[in-house]
């Protein structure tokens, strides 16, 4: 055209015979191109989005008699080909798993009803994995309101719905983790009280009759007992910094076989084979009473009639110890095995089973550089073997805790404990070991003494001020003393909380008179440098910094 733009022509001609001209008409079609372009770019843009978008896109007819499109998607969620659907229409039904197919059409016939609808399902791909598809579906209607075509979208939200899940379950650990680190906390007080007092009972001078000894030792006994499981419930209840020591593995066995005994059923036996003369090696006594615990635990769960678990250790090698739990129960297919130690990976029943037994185990013992293997087929039972490298280090001795002279002084303490009956004990256990003990029942108590001590031992959650205020409080107006921390918590969770510095000296309950006497005598002798004027300490300069 004159303007310069091209235009699109239809030129229809024919020749006139008689007089050799032609005639023709030409029709401009450049509106009619421009929508075949349109169309065909609208097709390649749908193209495009379909053959590439992660989810399965479709469009069939209202009366589930057939696709009529399904995208690529379809081929990598469920596993088949797009022409299994053009060979069979049923094909995508017949793969929905067999509880969810019934709820499947209900919804599908709900779409014709209200418009849209939203569900998620179970597959089955031929290579037999499940997976769980969620499906939103909307009615198409013709002019006359009728249902013609659904038109839906299909997602796999497998992997979405495990995290979704383990992050509530992580949830729930988390608010059952604060519950178990309270209840610990009381026990620990209450437990403090019972073994400190029935140890005062075993030393009276005027002796024992046989039976009541016995009877004492039996109570003291259950309340250390008592005294390991909460710290079980602490460790549940806050992941704690490993603290390595030298030990002996039978004796961490043997420290702990009463409470394994209580942990599984009645009609399994329980066979227990030591090696003699291993090798000390150097981990967390706490966690490998943990390793051994899961392990025991899981081993009676797959014994539900009954049968036998063996604990046995041995050594595989001048350099390393093991320490093996079998059981004769149902035992582990592959696909269990190669999946056991997955957090939160469960065959238990809902509400039976947290997945974290054995991941724990895995870590614990990889942490201190060993190894775990297991041994287990279907209906054969399982043995799982931890193997941990012998250290050469030689463990340590004080001892001066156990010698009663060693841990004897007259220093002044001022005692602050707002529980009585802790309070009662800790000050008649100090006063039996020379110790001039001031007492105060609050902060607010303490406070209001006037005099001096060499050593403030204080609870560490307490009303009013908590343990460290106390201590920087107290340390303003009065000359250099030392600090011994007590609390029922354990001093990782204490350091998170942010109510104790890295490094505080920390005595948890429920202690013994020797523990109490053996931590009094360390701190005392420490070098000069507590509370006070001359507040150096490097775990409180953090806090007076932080201030």
């Amino acid at each position: 055209r004159k303007d310069g733009e091209y235009v699109w022509l239809l030129w229809n001609s024919r020749e006139d015979p008689e007089s050799g001209l032609f005639y023709g008409a030409a029709q401009d079609i450049t509106e009619r191109k421009r929508a075949e372009a349109a169309l065909r770019e609208s097709e390649q843009r749908f193209a495009e989005l379909v053959t590439t978008i992660p989810e399965v896109f479709f469009i069939a007819h209202a009366d589930l008699g057939g696709t009529i499109y399904v995208s690529p998607a379809y081929e990598t969620i469920w596993g088949r080909s797009c022409q299994s659907l053009v060979d069979d229409p049923q094909s995508w039904l017949a793969a929905v798993h067999e509880e969810d197919r019934a709820r499947v059409l209900e919804g599908l016939e709900h779409v014709n009803r209200e418009g849209r609808v939203e569900h998620e399902f179970r597959i089955i791909r031929p290579d037999g994995e499940v997976r769980l598809i969620h499906e939103l579906v909307t009615v198409i209607l013709d002019e006359q309101g009728r249902p013609t075509r659904h038109v839906g979208l299909g997602s796999d939200v497998t992997e979405q719905r495990e995290l979704e899940q383990q992050l509530q379950h992580a949830r729930k650990l988390d608010a059952v983790g604060e519950l178990a680190g309270g209840i610990a906390h009381d026990f620990n007080n209450i437990l403090t009280g019972i073994a400190g007092f029935t140890e005062l009972a075993l030393a009276r001078p005027d002796g024992l009759d046989e039976e009541l000894r016995g009877d004492l030792e039996e109570i003291l006994g259950g309340a250390r007992r008592a005294g390991a499981l909460t710290r079980q419930l602490l460790t549940f209840a806050r992941r704690e910094v490993a603290r390595p020591q030298i030990v002996d593995v039978n004796d961490v066995i043997a420290g702990v076989s009463r409470l394994l005994r209580g942990t599984i059923p009645e009609d399994v036996s329980v066979i227990t084979q030591l090696a003699a003369d291993l090798g000390r090696v150097k981990v967390d006594p706490h966690q490998l009473e943990q390793v051994l615990l899961n392990l025991v635990l899981n081993a009676g769960d797959a014994m539900p009639e009954g049968g036998v678990l063996t604990v046995r250790t041995f050594a595989p090698s001048e350099a390393e110890v093991a320490l093996a739990v079998g059981d004769t129960g149902t035992g582990m297919s592959e696909e269990i095995r190669a999946r056991m130690f997955e957090q939160f990976f469960t065959t238990k029943e809902v509400g039976k089973g947290t997945g974290l037994g054995l991941a724990a185990v895995y870590g614990i013992v990889e942490e201190c550089g060993g190894r775990i293997a297991v041994e287990s087929e279907p209906d054969s039972g399982s043995t799982f073997v931890v193997t941990l490298p012998v250290t050469q280090e030689a463990a340590e001795h004080r001892e001066h805790r156990d010698d009663p002279a060693a841990r004897a002084g007259s220093e002044r303490i001022l005692l602050v404990e707002d529980d009585e009956l802790v309070r009662r004990l800790t000050c008649e256990l100090l006063e039996r070991e020379g110790y001039r003990v001031i007492v105060a029942a609050t902060p607010l108590e303490a406070l209001g003494y006037e005099g001096e001590w060499d050593l403030l031992l204080t609870d560490v959650v307490m009303p009013e001020l908590n343990g460290p205020e106390l201590a920087t409080r107290l340390g303003t107006e009065r000359p250099p003393f030392q600090v011994l921390f007590t609390s029922g918590y354990s001093g990782d969770t204490m350091v998170e909380r942010g109510a104790l510095d890295p490094g505080a000296p920390l005595l948890q309950k429920p202690f013994s008179r020797a523990q109490l006497a053996g931590m009094v005598r360390d701190v005392l002798d420490a070098p000069p440098s507590g509370y006070g004027r001359e507040q150096a300490q490097p775990w409180l300069a953090s806090r007076s910094t932080a201030a």
